[in-house]
């Protein structure tokens, strides 16, 4: 997909030749440095704009609670990759603002669950939905096939990121397989 505009890559079929393979990873950290880049500055502008939506790592959080139901503590840990503290502290933030809630766990009495409250499960949508505005503007002049092909490249390469940095997600009763939020 890089040098040619609209050519789609069978990546199942079609193997880096030699001399493009050697540079590729040289070429991809330059990519993933600039995306980040990217990503950093829209983050700061989002800031500016969020109004009710919760930035960073509080909509990480929101947005796993919103999307696959009430959780505890530790298992947002261990699905996010963050400390049980840094969970913590985001979480009561989001308690404060009203956008979740502690409930009692049907299944331990001992134990708490967070959930995404009305207004937190509105406050992810409206971030989803100016996100999904934003990667239509970006991508207004690509085909469906090219979507598709980034969709699928960036989902194998977080999948095999994750297989290779990230400690093994079995610690976490209930943590979901593959991409969420």
């Amino acid at each position: 997909m890089a040098s040619d505009k609209g050519a789609v890559i069978d990546t199942a079929t079609t193997p880096c030749d030699e001399p493009t393979a050697g540079r590729a990873p040289d070429e991809l950290g330059r990519e993933l440095a600039r995306l980040m880049r990217l990503s950093a500055a829209a983050k700061a502008r989002s800031r500016a704009e969020s109004g009710p939506v919760p930035d960073g790592g509080d909509r990480l959080l929101l947005a796993y609670l919103a999307m696959e139901g009430p959780r505890r503590v530790t298992d947002l840990a261990a699905m996010t990759y963050l400390d049980v503290s840094t969970v913590s502290r985001q979480i009561a933030s989001l308690v404060q603002r009203g956008l979740v809630e502690r409930r009692p766990d049907p299944n331990d009495g001992r134990g708490t669950l967070l959930a995404a409250t009305e207004a937190g499960a509105q406050a992810f949508e409206i971030y989803r939905s100016r996100r999904q505005a934003e990667l239509d503007r970006v991508t207004r002049d690509w085909s469906a096939d090219e979507r598709r092909t980034l969709v699928h490249l960036l989902g194998r390469f977080n999948d095999d990121l994750e297989r290779e940095q990230a400690p093994p997600r079995d610690t976490a009763p209930g943590a979901p397989e593959g991409r969420t939020a």
